[in-house]
């Protein structure tokens, strides 16, 4: 497309860079000129020269033209079919016509290249006594007796063409196209001028469909069957047609061709180097020494064939480069080829090769670079280096000598096609250019894929050869990332990664484990399941966190590759800093940050600021004393006592002994204090530093580093509670959330081993602590239960309460007045990531969690396994076993034991439906049963849909399953509370009352909390003692939940939190969506894993 007003070209996609271009009178485009010029409105047609799109060579065109709007539309197809046998004349009429006018020398050097080519056609040139002069496709024939060649098919065409008169002839045979290699029906027109013999033609019908049967096979073994069919060939037709046919251009295929002796070893073919005919192979020798004609020779008749690897001249820089050749004897001849080994990746060495010419130059300058570059040594197989000046002037050519010291931009492939220019155009980014250039010494024209770069002015060019149009470039693999280092992290229990970041890397994976899970899990590599991971994007550091404090970890990073393969980084090993470490750094850092803050602003400043609750970072606060007056200045745990005295003879001893542990270094101690986040006396380190005669102080938990302390305090304090306020009241507390400190739970166990209290299980109340096993086999019921007056430690697997995970626990547990009060600490971090079961697929799991405890009952027996799935150990999230023996009687329940003895054939839903025939019906051997049926709902208790899948083994029965969740579990909450108040709207207060405070009303997790205009609750279904209370006043220990609940409005909020489902063995997150309506507050809530609700920001 050309605009006429501006005689610019606005598309060709021939030529991309004249796109843009002024192409009018005066520029160098005169037929582009001339295009815009005849142009009309018409429409004109007009036959000119010009390059097709699929073959990319220059041909007989047949373009038309329209102008509209100012704008010149042109298209074009080839006008060869139309007209093919005229343009044959035509073609070689211009090639006698250019002989007439510049001489035989012009014409052979014109025909022979690939400037002469017009699509299909090329001259080949015959002399006055029938050797070839001319060939641009098989340059190899120049020199040889055109009546020598055979036909694959037998014909000696060559004879038939030299028959040509000055009136000229047709001649008809099989031929290869010269872009496919493949053989099709050729007609040649040939007439004798000046004694000379002037022959090109066209090829009847289109070339075959598809590649060539060598181009993508694999050389090794296309060279036998290459040489095979040689054989077959020599069989069938004869030694003089086998001669005639593989010493002719038809026997090629790609790079492979036929060499072949007689019985005494002398060459009798070799269509490539003729002038080997006549003598003995066993004489040939490469540059190296190695005889490789005698190892050939070897072939045995009847044997397998030889291989041989050995040095042949490459054919297009004609060093010697590897290739292998393989030999077969038959009827004492020797039928031979071979195959040049491609390089893996030739584009990239390629580009290799030039940077090593950039490197040559840094280090040597210019004038030994070209030194270097000009020598046969600086050769690589196909590989050489062209090289031009800033201005574009050829310094080195070593293969096309005859261009140094002309301009770069002046050399083309192709009359229109300035492939000089392209290469110039390269900047220090580098580009490719590719097109198609013959290899000179086979028959094989190729594709040239030059890459050029610009360094310091310099072109630096080299470029290699394939079939393929475009170069295949292969992503280079990225080194590992170097240098991984790992210190302890900004928080306790956190490590920071640094690497070197690895270029154009864009994902990284980071593992790392403790020393602790590689030596417990050497054996099979099991540790390699226990690795933390991370994947991150393009980044160089990495702060992993949830680690076990003071304990010793490994780390190693990788760098993803293209293939989802990774180059991994060297081990590192860090020890972390214990929690004391970072809790007295951080204590230090708050009290020098207070002196310096008292330096600053003076002491009325300062003590205004640490009386606020601003002033308190991280559970810390400052207090600050006059040491000669004895004066608390400061003390936000107990306001009244600030500007006290406090020295000796009042009534704070244990503040005085703080005056006098100051030090100007700073001093420790370990005291007993009120955590300011829980409210909670607790265990405290205490630094106390002396700065201009005040004692400034700060203290921090000091839980972790004295954790057994801690947990006797904690059961001390509810042996305490006992003795104060007696059964029922303790009962009560510490099965609520209330009296979680932590990972600190209390569970109470009275004078028959039955459970009476545990806020984390509450299933297992009623239960009898002597039956509960550990995952292991461990009967830890057993062992607490043996707990006397004095106490004892246990140690046993058992689930954290926030991860589920199950880590080892050490247990305290003492008898008090004939009941057991137990609690204790986790030995180590919960562990890292989330658990299996928390993103599966639920009937996967279910699947799953089934097979896993047949697998228990047949690896460890019957009853190891009830001990086991009766315990609370064997929960994961909802998923729990429920089995029954071959008589269909229950044996395992652990969530509803009073089921144990009964026939779950007998278990029938509220609507009537007969679940557990259903469930029986699974029988040996079988895939299992899937049930759906109506269970109670482990929040509300009321019945919701439930998919339980069941199989037999041994005749028991193996069962589990899980509840159906909402899709939209967040929406529906919503649609569950605008119901709600729909039903306000339309029967008013007191009915609405009077219904969510029905069963009815319930929908599995779902129910309401309503609280009316001063925050009074008026509904609470699952908590019905918090009726008439203040909604305000509802709280978690460090959450005021009901103060978040009543500051919703009419366009309503969402309020998260930490809730246990009371009665299953999983804390989940309770998401509560309040709303105000006419004054009321109308509350749902649902369950789930995730800290947060999808959406609830926006």
């Amino acid at each position: 497309s050309i605009d006429t007003t501006e005689n610019t070209l606005l598309v060709y996609r021939n030529i991309p860079a004249l796109q843009g271009q002024y192409v009018g009178p005066g520029s160098r485009y005169a037929g582009l000129s001339r295009l815009a010029q005849t142009s009309a409105e018409e429409g004109v047609w007009e036959t000119t020269q010009g390059v097709n799109p699929v073959t990319k060579q220059e041909e007989p065109r047949r373009v038309f033209a329209i102008l509209h709007d100012g704008l010149v539309f042109s298209s074009s197809h080839s006008a060869l079919v139309s007209d093919v046998e005229a343009s044959v004349r035509e073609y070689v009429a211009k090639a006698t016509a250019k002989y007439d006018q510049d001489g035989l020398d012009a014409v052979i050097a014109h025909y022979n290249s690939e400037d002469s080519l017009e699509g299909q056609f090329y001259l080949f040139l015959i002399g006055a006594d029938d050797l070839y002069l001319a060939h641009p496709i098989f340059p190899h024939l120049i020199g040889t007796d055109i009546k020598d060649v055979v036909g694959s098919d037998g014909q000696e065409l060559g004879k038939e063409i030299a028959l040509a008169t000055e009136d000229g002839i047709w001649v008809e045979y099989l031929w290869p196209h010269p872009v496919t290699r493949r053989e099709q029906q050729k007609v040649t027109w040939a007439i004798r001028h000046d004694g000379l013999i002037f022959a090109s033609g066209y090829y009847a019908g289109a070339p075959e469909a598809g590649s060539p049967a060598w181009r993508d096979a694999d050389p090794r073994q296309y060279t036998v069957q290459y040489v095979n069919r040689a054989v077959e060939r020599y069989e069938q037709e004869g030694l003089e047609s086998f001669l005639n046919y593989y010493n002719s251009v038809a026997s090629f295929e790609g790079q492979w061709y036929l060499f072949a002796t007689d019985a005494d070893d002398i060459y009798h073919v070799h269509p490539l180097i003729p002038e080997l005919i006549g003598t003995d192979i066993k004489a040939v020798v490469g540059s190296d020494g190695y005889e490789l004609g005698k190892e050939l020779a070897k072939a045995v008749d009847g044997g397998d064939g030889v291989w041989v690897e050995y040095l042949w001249p490459h054919p297009v820089t004609l060093k010697e480069v590897p290739k292998v050749g393989y030999a077969v004897r038959h009827d004492g001849m020797l039928f031979a080829s071979g195959y040049y080994p491609q390089v893996e990746d030739p584009a990239g060495r390629t580009q290799e090769y030039v940077n090593q010419a950039i490197e040559y130059y840094k280090a040597n300058g210019r004038d030994a670079t070209v030194t270097y570059y000009k020598s046969p040594e600086s050769l690589d197989g196909q590989w050489n280096l062209t090289l031009a000046d800033e201005n574009d002037t050829v310094l080195v050519a070593v293969l096309a000598p005859q261009l140094i010291g002309t301009d770069l931009k002046g050399v083309g492939a192709g009359r229109l096609r300035q492939i000089g220019r392209e290469m110039a155009a390269a900047t220090e980014e580098g580009r490719w250019v590719s097109f198609i250039f013959p290899n000179t010494r086979s028959s094989e024209t190729l594709y040239a894929h030059t890459w050029a770069i610009r360094y310091d002015g310099l072109l630096f060019t080299s470029r290699y050869f394939d079939d393929q149009p475009e170069p295949q470039l292969v992503e280079q693999p990225l080194p590992a990332p170097a240098a991984l280092t790992a210190v302890s992290g900004p928080a306790a229990g956190s490590a920071a990664l640094n690497w070197t970041a690895v270029a154009e890397a864009t994902r990284y994976r980071v593992h790392w484990i403790s020393r602790a899970d590689v030596r417990a899990n050497l054996a099979d590599d099991a540790w390699l399941d226990l690795l933390g991971t991370a994947d991150l994007g393009d980044t160089d550091q990495h702060t992993v966190t949830g680690l076990n404090p003071g304990a010793e970890y490994f780390f190693i990073v990788g760098v993803w590759q293209a293939d989802d393969s990774i180059a991994w980084s060297e081990w590192d090993r860090l020890t972390l800093d214990s929690v004391e470490d970072y809790s007295r750094a951080a204590t230090r850092a708050y009290v020098q940050n207070a002196i310096d803050y008292y330096e600053e602003n003076g002491l009325d400043a300062t003590v205004e600021f640490y009386r606020s609750a601003e002033s308190v970072e991280n559970g810390r606060t400052l207090v600050l004393m006059d040491k000669d007056d004895s004066i608390l200045l400061t003390y936000r745990h107990i306001p009244a006592l600030q500007g006290q005295y406090v020295g000796p003879g009042s009534a704070f001893p244990g503040i005085q002994q703080v005056i006098d542990l100051a030090t100007e270094e700073g001093a420790w101690a370990t005291t007993r204090g009120v955590n300011p986040d829980t409210g909670a006396e607790e265990p405290r380190s205490l630094l106390a530093v002396l700065h201009g005669g005040l004692v400034f102080s700060a203290a921090h938990s000091a839980l972790v580093a004295d954790v057994g302390d801690s947990v006797k305090e904690y059961v001390r304090k509810a042996t305490a509670m006992y003795d104060r306020e007696g059964l029922d009241a303790v009962i009560a507390h510490y099965n609520s959330q209330d009296s979680l400190e932590g990972q600190f739970y209390l569970f109470l166990i009275g004078a028959d081993d039955i459970y009476l209290a545990h806020p984390i299980f509450p299933h297992l109340i009623g239960t009898d602590i002597k039956d509960v096993v550990g995952s292991d086999g461990q009967e830890l019921g057993k062992e607490i239960a043996l707990a006397t007056e004095d106490g004892i430690w246990v140690e046993y697997l058992w689930p954290h309460p926030v991860t589920r995970r199950e880590l080892q626990k050490v247990t305290w547990a003492i008898r008090h007045d004939g009941l057991i009060f137990a609690s204790g600490y986790y030995a180590g971090a919960p562990e890292s990531g989330s658990p299996a079961w928390q993103d599966a697929d639920p009937s996967e799991y279910t699947v799953q969690y089934v097979h896993e405890a047949i697998e228990r009952y047949e690896r460890d027996g019957l009853q190891s396994f009830l001990s086991y799935y009766n315990s609370v150990a064997s929960f994961e999230g909802e998923w729990y076993l429920f089995a029954t023996d071959a008589d269909d009687i229950y044996h395992v329940h652990p969530l509803i034991p009073r089921l144990i003895g009964t026939d779950i054939k007998d278990v029938v839903g509220s609507d009537g439906f007969e679940l557990g025939k259903e469930l029986a019906k699974a029988v040996d051997g079988g895939e299992g049963v899937w049930v759906e049926y109506l269970w109670p709902h482990p929040v509300t208790l009321k019945e919701a849909p439930k998919v339980g899948y069941a199989v037999r083994r041994d005749g028991m029965l193996f069962a589990s399953g899980y509840y159906v969740r909402k899709a939209d579990p967040v929406g529906y909450t919503r649609e569950y509370v605008a119901q709600a108040i729909e039903h306000y709207k339309d029967n008013g207060l007191e009915a609405t009352i009077e219904w969510y405070n029905s069963r009815d009303s319930l929908d599995g997790q779902w129910g309401l909390t309503l609280a009316d205009e001063n925050d009074i609750i008026l509904v609470a279904h699952l908590a019905t003692h918090l009726v008439g209370s203040d909604l305000k006043n509802v709280a978690t220990p460090r959450r005021p939940i009901g103060e978040e609940l009543v500051a919703a409005t009419e366009e309503g909020i969402w309020v998260s939190y930490v809730l246990p489902n009371i009665r299953s063995s999983e804390r989940l997150y309770a998401h509560t969506w309040a709303i105000r309506y006419d004054g009321l507050l109308f509350m749902s809530r649902y369950h789930d894993d995730q800290p947060d609700v999808p959406g609830a920001a926006e």
